[in-house]
């Protein structure tokens, strides 16, 4: 068994005020979270953990957002395991999204779904390299998801909406590639894709031409890699990154 657990007080404050428009806005809010963590392996091979942690913010009490998640171990040699993780989301709005002048919305509500995650991981030692390969799936399905998107009414700014029904899925991958050859080089190269669908699922059909298709500002396919390594005092660092549209 490994235990944690732990206690968080925040305490936020925003003065704002605009000399030209003669408006503004003074707000504050404290924040109290309770978090606690058991890791437990059930057999060589079998792990598990279970998360739970509650919220207490502007008379609001959230007392359960639970998270769960098990580990197998396939193969030690290489090293092969399959995670799977369910998880529930919580996340309320910040003072910026209630109140920032202009665009804010004091009548947003906290995002609130449910996530599944499954996974793998391939790790192996051949010679001189170390080799990590891993690959996850996702689901998520996300009420009252918060975006901020130019207005509505045609002004020249973006405000804050509630989506009611969000559905996010997609895939992510990562290859990281570490070469020791001797006590003067070292060289390590990391590789990241994920392939992302988020889509709004309630819009009215008639009347909103985004309901099935990719939210604003997500992009499809997202890609970086990089390589760094040291040879005795040099360090070298490359790195590049690649956005869809």
């Amino acid at each position: 068994w490994h235990l944690r657990s732990s206690i968080d007080i925040n305490y936020h404050q925003v003065d704002i005020y605009d000399h030209a428009l003669k408006s503004g806005y003074q707000e504050e809010r404290v924040e109290f979270r309770f978090f606690a963590q058991s890791n437990y392996r059930l057999t060589d091979r079998w792990s598990s953990y279970l998360l739970w942690r509650t919220e207490y913010y502007d008379n609001t009490f959230i007392p359960m957002i639970p998270s769960f998640g098990l580990e197998y171990l396939l193969s030690r040699n290489p090293r092969i395991s399959l995670l799977t993780n369910a998880t529930r989301n919580y996340h309320k709005p910040g003072l910026n999204d209630l109140y920032w002048i202009p665009g804010g919305n004091p009548n947003l509500k906290a995002e609130d779904g449910y996530s599944l995650d499954l996974g793998a991981q391939w790790q192996q030692k051949l010679n001189h390299w170390n080799i990590k390969v891993s690959g996850n799936l996702y689901t998520s399905i996300i009420d009252n998801w918060i975006v901020w998107q130019p207005s509505s009414t045609g002004a020249y700014y973006w405000e804050a909406q509630n989506l009611k029904k969000v559905w996010a899925r997609g895939l992510e991958t990562q290859l990281g590639l570490v070469w020791i050859p001797n006590t003067n080089w070292e060289l390590h190269f990391n590789a990241n894709y994920a392939y992302t669908r988020t889509t709004n699922q309630n819009a009215v059909e008639s009347v909103d031409e985004s309901r099935g298709k990719q939210l604003i500002y997500i992009p499809i396919h997202t890609a970086n890699f990089s390589i760094d390594g040291q040879y005795k005092n040099l360090d070298f660092k490359l790195g590049n990154n690649s956005t869809g549209k």
